[in-house]
């Protein structure tokens, strides 16, 4: 994704803030030579790993985890909106769109363990 400079967000602490904020994340990945895609909840775990660790539950139902065979993106989409160019009391300009998202990189692993998967699923469904 294209991030020109004056608009990255390079603070960690405000990356994990947003991803706790919202959670509720899209898992991107190519597997048999097609895209797939899911919306998931998250869990980060930002003191495990070198960045920190996403943790997210998927039906056994879905099929894109089967075959995922490279690196994952989860991409956590945040508040937007419409920019008209009238707004900038200047001629000759563009509307844009002006939006928050943070973008994940990993690698993709299954939890086999039952207790593991039992506290994960405890600490992202808080109700459980």
């Amino acid at each position: 994704m294209y991030i020109p400079k004056p608009f990255a967000m390079n603070d960690r602490e405000s990356i994990v803030r947003f991803i706790r904020e919202n959670s509720f994340g899209i898992l991107f990945s190519q597997g048999n030579g097609r895209a797939a895609a899911t919306h998931l909840p998250f869990l980060f775990k930002e003191r495990e790993g070198r960045l920190g660790t996403l943790y997210g539950h998927m039906a056994r139902a879905n099929p894109q985890w089967k075959s995922i065979d490279r690196e994952v993106l989860v991409v956590f989409p945040g508040p937007h909106a419409y920019i008209s160019p009238a707004w900038y009391g200047e001629e000759n300009t563009v509307p844009t769109w002006n939006y928050v998202a943070v973008h994940v990189y990993g690698t993709f692993r299954i939890i086999e363990d039952e207790e593991t998967m039992k506290r994960l699923l405890r600490e992202t469904i808080p109700f459980l």
